[in-house]
């Protein structure tokens, strides 16, 4: 192998090794306590004015989800199940990228019942994320974090909102 080989093996070692240390490790552990956005706007967009607490009891639990290709065009919809824990009224929140960033589209509000609901607002082939929020006594108790991949749509449209 030549020198010209050499580097670009070199180079595609530091790419691998860099993409897998971003993708490959677990995310960072949230913290226990953080600022979140009240699902008050019509995206569900708000202010920030309430405190979350990690998991308990009260938590939604069993997050599981699928995504296909509907309609024509196709768009992504991303089917989303849990088990609610009836403790009190709940939303749900998905991103692209973590939940610390503050980045985050969330539902409207759900019966304290409720334990799905169908996505649209699904982002091509990525890698989302979402939990369920539950209010509790003027708190909101978040589940753990669950994520699914959008599907590929042949002939989608994902500038649409």
């Amino acid at each position: 192998m030549g020198a010209g080989g050499a580097i670009y093996v070199a180079s595609l070692a530091v790419l691998v090794a860099a993409c897998d240390g971003e993708r490959g490790a677990p995310p960072a552990p949230a913290p226990r306590q953080q600022r979140v956005t009240d699902a008050t706007g019509p995206q569900g967009h708000g202010r920030t004015v309430r405190r979350l607490l990690r998991s308990g009891p009260e938590a939604a639990k069993n997050l599981r989800a699928t995504a296909e290709c509907v309609g024509t065009p196709p768009v992504g919809v991303a089917h989303l199940r849990w088990r609610p824990s009836r403790a009190g009224p709940q939303r749900v929140d998905v991103t692209l990228l973590r939940f610390t960033a503050g980045d985050f589209q969330s539902s409207r509000l759900l019966r304290r019942a409720r334990n799905r609901l169908d996505w649209r607002r699904v982002s091509g082939e990525a890698i989302h994320h979402w939990r369920v929020l539950t209010r509790v006594r003027k708190r909101w108790i978040t589940s753990r974090i669950a994520e699914f991949t959008g599907p590929g749509c042949v002939g989608a449209d994902y500038t649409r909102k």
